[in-house]
Formats: structure tokens, sequence, C-alpha cells
């Protein structure tokens, strides 16, 4: 039986099958390097051969690479891939590596001019289409023909005139499975991967795909079809077995005189065997350029047969027959398998499945080729990546690494020098090399293998992660266009009044769609944020710039703006030069001064209200502890007390002499703070420390530069809150102060909008911008001591609801902060409108983020956003955008300022209104004098004992002598002149130089005031008394006519 299943016997079907199976399993490609390459010449037209890459080939050299977090990278890279196999241009990926820094290249190639067009700007637009974000540098002729050049010449200047190794990897890429329970599930076959495997090495990848045209594609399936076909008749072989024995016995007795016997066998065996095999030439661009066809049939028969007779015959003829038959049949049906045929018929369905699943969307002919120096570079590069494409269905087909050397050490015309260079000159063509084999009688084979476009990502991917020369980013989706939740109300759109400022940034490239603010939800607020040099004052001046040139849509109000900047000075060097806005500062040298008075407050606000505000701004921007916020409000209520106000009815008596209500000034503060101290139970330690605490805090703030600041001549809120003002507080070096200045600007805003008669609910009329903000509204911890009460909590959380509460009047604040995390969350919490710059915090992203309605993701990319670009949003947006804001006009110069204003003027007048009534006895208070009075800096109570002189009829010169002093205020300069005691003449020269209100004086006056003075610091004992005589002496015969005043 065994002979009969032996197919041994029909060697041209296993010829056949092998042949087969090379061509399907692609076993040739391992034996690549040993065929003949065909000649360039027979495959290639001469112009083809002859032209310079650039009239072939279009590069791109690929900068950047943006990939959206939430979308499936590698089916956005098919999609390129897909479109571009439409456009007839074959995909070439090129990455050069001179050991140091990385080329990646991207680029497409076709003999014909017009398809080349075609490829390139589909290349191009698919890319950023898919990739938006990714930067690519296309190259021109020059820079193609110059990368083609250096493929393939050495990256080492060492080496002169030596043909670089060159290694092909062929085979089909997949990706590699991933186990569905790890929790690391990122994609692991990035070309990055082999980057980093041949880091300081010299090397070129080439990576070139040839489309397969929709009928060839066609033409290939039906030939898989085919030789399925041709194959599945051997796959399986039934044989039957037969066995059949007959025997039979016959007797014959007669009654004769004779007898006979007779015996015969006989044996027969027939066998036939038949065998055909027919070739058939036709053109099969899978199997090369035959097909094949056997047949085989197997016939076999025997018989075998036994006869034995015996007769016996009698004269009277009578007989007797006898017969016996015994027969045995048996048969056996055996069914046999080729497995070998089943392989191949099963590879040839899993092709089939993958023609019909992938065809749509493009196939490939596609190799790899590495280019080094040497063997061991380019083999390395080569099995790095071998590896790295390997996958879940790679083998389907045989793959493998062939070499090609130029061996200097044989003959230049030895058949591996001549195929290297055939070799050589099919990839300066970018163009796969083709061999003649003898396989299936001469076919012609290349290095290629079939992918469909889903493996060709795998074969040609881009890098997931940064490599050396290209970045490699994720990014965010934001929205494309500001969508509002009153899209359907086209009514509501046109009234509604429009600031641009910007176009929609759309992973870093401007959309030209453009981005405006709804005027009427600044009125809500604005919150600016963005770290050093993100673009965050950029974007609050380009808002600045629509106001003051009033590039506002669908609105004719005139808005005007207050900017408080605690730092830096740059809104004054940008704006301060406008004709229409003014700058006041800490500095008379600089800007004209800013002149406030925190006690002080419109008619129709309460004395109580405003004491427990400014108490308010004071534990915000003091540290207060204990009993000292009762202290400090006690010595205010007492000078307000002293300055003749009713606490009860708020009004104030002293309007009868004034004209207007009279206010007290930080320097009745301190006198009240040492009476408050003096009268209390306090131990003597407490009142040491509330003392220390608060009288050197509002000691600080009536000298220096902040004499001038904190002043009873101070601006009308009509020059701070109805103009375009800009007040620099740059030159302020104490942060407490500044958040104090800033403080009383918001209150007396606020108490002036509150008695102003605007309409609730009003349209924008004025923008205040509060730059670095946390100084007024920081952050407090909930916890603080019990001490502190939360003191410094709960007056942030009055300045911000003050701030909050002023919309109703149309103020708009825009809050700007780099540091977000230091500001208190309800002033992030009160605003309406966000413009978030790049944040680098992790703490700051996600405090801003989740305020604007960002998604995780999107919280990420404020970390990563360009110069210039923000994160907008307003509440009735139905989602944030990225917005690319506009520059702001660079026409920024140094801001130029001419003091004209001469400090102690009025003191001067006033001191010689006082001398001159002592020396006639006459005095006549005109308005004039009684308003420079109440502007002065002086105590109330100063104020008042000046304005009794008008119902007085006797001089009291103690009196005029404690006027003087309060009006000049010479204490330091007294201090000043301490060790010049011994020399009279040098303490007066010191003394007068120190003191400039009364050294412009003539000479009479000049020297009558010191005289003045020294009796004031000798009453206050000051000065020892004998001392002061003397110079009191000198004094008095300097005046001119030698005449004394005391």
């Amino acid at each position: 039986m065994n002979e009969l299943l032996n197919f041994s016997e029909f060697p041209q079907m296993e010829n056949s099958i092998d042949g087969a199976n090379q061509i399907l399993m692609k076993q040739y490609l391992s034996n690549l390097h040993s065929y003949e390459i065909v000649p360039l010449e027979e495959v290639f037209l001469p112009e083809d051969i002859n032209s310079d890459a650039s009239e072939y080939t279009r590069f791109f050299c690929v900068k950047n690479i943006t990939y959206d977090k939430e979308e499936d990278n590698l089916i956005k890279l098919s999609n390129v891939y897909n479109a571009l196999s439409v456009s007839k241009g074959s995909l070439v990926l090129l990455i050069d590596s001179d050991g140091q820094n990385i080329s990646f290249y991207i680029g497409v190639r076709t003999f014909r001019s017009d398809d080349l067009s075609v490829a390139r700007e589909t290349l191009l637009k698919t890319l950023s289409g898919n990739f938006p974000g990714c930067v690519v540098e296309p190259l021109n002729n020059k820079r193609i023909n110059r990368l083609m050049k250096s493929i393939f010449e050495s990256k080492d200047e060492r080496i002169i005139d030596s043909h670089r190794v060159v290694s092909s990897v062929s085979g089909i890429s997949s990706s590699k499975k991933i186990d569905e329970n790890s929790k690391k599930r990122e994609y692991a076959q990035g070309i990055e991967k082999l980057i980093d495997s041949m880091r300081g090495e010299s090397y070129t990848v080439l990576i070139i795909a040839d489309p397969i045209a929709s009928d060839q594609a066609v033409a290939i399936r039906n030939d898989y079809e085919e030789m399925y076909s041709l194959l599945k008749p051997f796959e399986e072989v039934d044989v039957t077995l037969g066995y059949n024995e007959a025997n039979t016995v016959s007797e014959s007795i007669g009654y004769s005189t004779s007898k006979a016997i007779n015996q015969s066998v006989s044996n027969s065996t027939s066998r036939t065997n038949s065998t055909s095999t027919s070739y058939t030439k036709r053109t099969v661009p899978i199997f090369g350029k035959k097909n094949l066809s056997f047949s085989s049939s197997q016939s076999v028969s025997k018989t075998n047969t036994v006869t034995n007779g015996t007769t016996t015959t009698t004269g009277d003829n009578k007989s007797v027959t006898e017969g016996t038959t015994v027969g045995t049949s048996k048969s056996a049906q055996i069914k046999t398998c080729n497995r070998r045929v089943k392989s191949l018929l099963d590879k040839i369905d899993f092709q089939l499945k993958r023609f019909d699943s992938n065809g749509d969307i493009g196939m490939w002919n596609c190799a790899a080729y590495f280019i080094a120096d040497d063997i061991q570079t380019s083999n390395a590069a080569a099995m790095a990546y071998y590896a790295l494409t390997k996958g879940e269905e790679s083998g389907l087909e045989h793959s493998a690494i062939n070499t090609w050397i130029y061996n200097t050490d044989v003959l230049e015309d030895s058949f591996e020098n001549l195929e290297y260079l055939k070799f050589e000159k099919y990839l300066k063509l970018l163009s796969h090399p083709l061999f003649n084999t003898d396989i299936l009688n001469k076919t012609l084979l290349s290095t290629t293998s079939i992918l469909t476009t889903k493996e060709l990502v795998v074969h040609a991917g881009f890098p997931q992660k940064s490599i050396p020369g290209l970045a490699v980013s994720e990014f965010a989706s934001f929205g494309r266009n500001v969508s509002t939740y009153y899209d359907g109300n086209n009514e509501f759109l046109k009234r509604s009044a429009k600031l641009r400022i910007g176009q929609i940034s759309y992973v870093g490239q401007n959309e030209g769609t453009e981005v405006s603010l709804d005027l009427a939800s600044l009125c809500s607020h604005v919150f600016v944020t963005g770290s050093t040099g993100a673009g965050k004052s950029n974007a609050i001046y380009t808002i600045l710039e629509r106001v003051i040139n009033k590039q506002i849509e669908n609105t004719d109000e005139n808005i005007s703006f207050l900017v408080i900047e605690p730092a830096k000075g740059e809104y004054k060097r940008k704006f301060g030069n406008y004709e229409n806005v003014t700058v006041y500062g800490t500095n008379y040298k600089k800007g004209q001064v800013l002149r406030i008075n925190p006690f002080s407050f419109p008619d129709d606000i309460h004395v109580r209200e405003h004491i427990d505000k400014l108490i308010g701004i004071f534990n915000a921007c003091w540290e207060m502890y204990a009993a000292m916020p009762a202290v400090l409000k006690d010595a205010v209520e007492r000078a307000y007390m002293k300055a003749g106000w009713n606490l009860h009815t708020s009004e104030n008596r002293y309007v009868e002499i004034f004209g207007k209500a009279v206010f007290p000034c930080f320097k009745d503060i301190l006198r009240e703070i040492q009476v408050v101290m003096d009268s209390s139970d306090y131990s003597d330690d407490s009142k040491g420390d509330y003392k220390g605490a608060l009288i050197t805090r509002v000691k600080s703030l009536t000298n220096g530069i902040y004499e001038n600041v904190f002043t009873s001549n101070e601006l009308s809120n009509e020059e701070l809150f109805d103009k375009n003002v800009i007040i620099d507080l740059s030159r302020n070096s104490g942060s407490e102060t500044s958040s104090l200045i800033m403080g009383i600007l918001v209150m007396k805003m606020q108490e002036y909008r509150m008695t102003s008669s605007i309409p609730s609910n009003s349209g924008l009329r004025h923008v205040t911008v509060l730059e670095e903000a946390h100084n007024l509204l920081k952050k407090t911890s909930s916890n603080q001591s019990t001490e502190g009460s939360n003191l410094v909590g709960k007056s942030v959380e009055m300045i911000s609801n003050s701030i909050a509460e002023m919309r109703t009047y149309g103020e708009g604040f825009i809050i700007a902060d780099q540091a977000p995390g230091l500001l208190d969350p309800s002033a992030i919490r009160n605003t309406n409108t966000k413009i978030i710059l790049r944040l680098p915090d992790a703490s700051d992203r996600e405090l801003v983020g989740k305020a604007a309605a960002l998604n995780d993701e999107q919280i990420v990319e404020l970390a990563k956003l360009k110069k210039g670009v923000a994160a907008v949003y307003q509440n009735d947006w139905i989602q944030a955008v990225l917005c690319q804001i506009d520059r702001c006009n660079d026409d920024e110069k140094e801001y130029c300022f001419v003091s004209k204003e001469t400090y102690g003027k009025d003191v001067t007048l006033l001191v010689e209104f006082l001398l001159d009534y002592v020396s006639t006895g006459n005095i006549s208070f005109t308005h004039e004098i009684l308003d420079m009075i109440y502007r002065c800096n002086v105590p109330v109570s100063t104020k008042v004992q000046f304005a009794s002189f008008r119902n007085s009829d006797e001089v009291n010169l103690e009196l005029v002598a404690d006027i003087i002093y309060d009006l000049v205020d010479p204490l330091n300069a007294f201090n000043m002149c301490s060790i010049f005691e011994s020399d009279i003449e040098q303490w007066v020269k010191e003394f007068l130089n120190n003191v400039p209100e009364i050294n412009n004086m003539d000479r009479e006056n000049k020297y009558h005031c010191v005289v003045y003075l020294l009796y004031s610091f000798s009453m206050k004992q000051l000065i020892d008394g004998e001392i002061a005589g003397k110079i009191m002496d000198y004094c008095n015969d300097k005046a001119e006519g030698g005449r004394k005043c005391l």
C-alpha cells in the first residue's frame, strides 16, 4: 500500500510547487545579492537616467510634527499616503545623520513633470491637513541635487572616493500586539527608536514606496486566485484499494469405463502510470513571467483464478455434478493531504483578504535601504529597522536583509563591484533595482514587498517623539471659531459691540478668523495671565490701543482707561506720549506726581462707610495682628472727629470755614495713634509693639516721596477716573505701599462711581488695568492664626467684591498677573473673560484652566503655547479658542516729561503770608489763601488754627511758630545739622539748604522763619535753649535792617 502513496515519483509537480513557493513566500529575497541586476538602460529612458534629481523628485525637510492627543496618528499618516498613491507619485522618506544632527526629509518621485507637481501639492496639503502645525521646509532644486549627491558620499572628510555600503530590508511590516492588560499602551514602533539606537553614527536611511495602480492590483489579485485554483486539486489525494477472491469445485461421476482429471491455474496483473505537465507563457505581475499546471493518474488491477475438476463416465451415460464456490472481496479508501500545498493556499487566502480589505486605501511596492561608510553600521541600522517593523502579520512572506559592497580588494570589473555600481545607479534615481533570476524560467524580481497603506505607515512612519533636528509635540484641540449661545439671534449679534484682539490660531498656524471680545462682557471683568515673556502685556496693549483709537465695532461710546502698574513702567513708554494720556507717578522728575488723600470721600458716602473700607484696605496691605486693627480704627475715627466730623450724621463743621469738608491726613493719624496707645490699658510691652508696628508704617507715609503722594492737595476724581490715565508705581520699592495705593484707588473709584448718577447695568464706560494684581488681591490661607482672625482674607474678599460690583456702573477691570496661584480665587472667579497665555506651572494651569472651562488636555496645552498665543474664553462662548493676539503698534518710545511743578510753592506763600501778618498786624484771607491752607499736607488742627487768624485781633507768636513748623516740617533738616552746633554760621547754612521752602524767600523772611522754627525746636525740647538763643540772635542779625522777630 505504501508504494501507492508515494508522490516522489512525480518530480515535475514537486518542482512546480517549489517554484510557486519561491514566488509566493518571496524566499528568493535572501539571495538577491547573488543575482544579476538588470542594467538601468533596459528599464529607464536615457533622458530619465541622465536627468538631475530635481527633475523627478521634490523634497521637504520636516522641522516639527504636532500630534493631536485625541486622534490616531497612524490613521492620519495613512490618509497622507493614500492620497499620495492616488496622485501617482512614489513616496520617498529620507533620514540623514552625520553623527550629531538628524535631517528628516519626506518627498515624492515621478518621472512625469505634470504628475510631479500634483504629487508635491498633494503631499504638502495632506500633511498640513492631517498634521496641523507640522512645519516643513521645501527644498529648492539646488538643495535637492546636493542632497541626492551626498547620499553616496561619506560624511567622514577623511574618506575620499570611497563607495558606501548599502543594505536593503525587504518584508511585510505590521504592528506589534499590545497586551490589553498592560498600562503602557504607547506606540513602540516609531522610527525614533532606530535613530536613538544609531546615536553618534553617520548613515542614511532611504525608504522608497511605489504605488500600485488599481488595474495592476486587480491583475495581481487575479493571479493569486488563478494560482489558488491550480494548487487546490493537489491539496488532498483520495486513494481506493480493492481485493476480491473466488474458489469453485465441480464433480461428475458416470458409469463408464473411462475417468479423467483436469486442473488449471491462471494469474494476471496489469499496471498503468501517466503524468502530464504543461507551461503557458504569460505576464503575471506577482509571479514573474510564468504560470504552471500539472496532472497525474494511477490505475492497478490484479486477478488470481484456481480451477479443479474430476469427471467419471459410465456406460449408461449417467452423470452427477456437484460444485462449490467460495468468494472474498475487500476495499479501503485513504485521503492524504499535502501540507506544503495547504500552506501555500492559506497564504494565498490571506493575501486575497489583504487585497479585499485594503485595495481601496492603496497598495505599495516598498523596500528600505541603509547606506553607511562601513558594513557594521549599515547592517546594524538595517537590523534595528528590521526588528522595529516586524509584528503580528510579518510572517506572511519571507523577510530578508541583503548587503552590497564595493570591494576594493578585487578587480573593478568583478561581478561584485559591477553589481554594486548598478545598484547605486538605481538608488540615485530613487528606484528599486530589478534582478534576473533562474526562478520559473528567469522571472524578473526586485527588493520590494507588497504593502498596504496601513502597513506602510509602520514601514515609513514618523517619529513619535522628538529627535535631534525634529521636534515632536502633542496638541489639544480648541475651537476653530468663536461660537456663542446667541449665534441664532442675529439681531443681538448685530447690536453687540465687538473689540478685536486677534485671530484664530490652530496648532501654530494663523487661520485668519477674527477673534473679538463682546464689549458688554468686559464689564464683567477680564483676567489676563501668562509667564514672563509670553505676551501678557501686548494683549493688554492691544485692548487699550483699540480703546484709545476707538477701534470698536458697533459703538460710539467714549471709553477711557486707568492703568495701575506697580512694576516695570512699560505702559508709560507705550502710551505715555499720546496726547490724550496722562501719566502719574511717585517721582516728580519723571512725571506728574500722583496725589491722593485716602481719607477723603464724596458727599453721598457716609464717613463710617468710608472708614470701614479704608481699614479693610489697611488690613489687606499690612500685616496686622491681635488688637492692631482695633487700635488703628480707633485712631482713624479720632482723627476724623478732630477734623470736625460727626460720625453719626457724617457732617463736617469746618465746611463754613473752607467752603468744603476737611479731611484728616496721615499726620493726624500718627498723632492719634500715640494718643490711643497712651490712654489704653495695654501692657507696656503691647504698647511698645503696637506703637512700633503702626507708628513706623504710618510715619513712612508722611515723609519721603509719599509725603507728596498722600496729600490733601489731591487730584480730582474726574482727573483720575474719567480720562486716560497711567499710574506708574514702578519706582516705588515697597510692595506694601504699592498695594496700599492700588487699594485706595480702587476704593475711591468705587465711591466715585456710586455717587456719579450712572444708571445701573450701563455699558462699558471705563477700563481699569490692575497689573501684578496679587499685590492687592493676594491669596490668603483660610486657616490663619487666631490672632490674625483671617483679617487679610476678609479684606481681600471685600476688595474683590467691590471690583465685581462696579460692573453695574460700566466699569470693566482687567486683572493681570503672571502668577495666578498668588491671587485670591475670587479675583479669578469673578471675571467673565479669561485670556490665558503660556503658563509653565502645573498648579497655575489647573487653577485658571478649570475657571475657563478647559478640559485636561487643553490645560496641559497651556504650557506649550507660543509667544503671543492665548487661550481666550468668555462665559457666553460655547468653547475656548486659541488666539494669536494682534501685535500692538511698535511705536514704543522713551517717555519724556518736563516737570513744571514747583514743590513747596504753596508753603512758601503761606509762610510769607504769616510773616507779613506778624510784621503788619493785618491779615486778609482770600479764597486763594484758604484754598492753599486746605491743600496743605498738614494736620487738620493746624489748618483750623491758621484759618482762625482771620477772627483774631492779637498776634499769637507761639501759634505762628507752630504753624510754620507744621507747614515746613523741618525735623529732618534739623537732625542733619546737629553736627554743626558749634559753628552757628555753618548750621544755618546747612539748615536752609535742606529746607527749600524757606531758602527761596527774601533775606529777612528767610532768617525770621529760621528764628520761628528754632523757637519751636526749643519749645519741643529738641535743642538746648542756650544754643537756640545764639542761633536766633545770629539770624536776627542777618535779617535786613537787623529787625528782631522774637
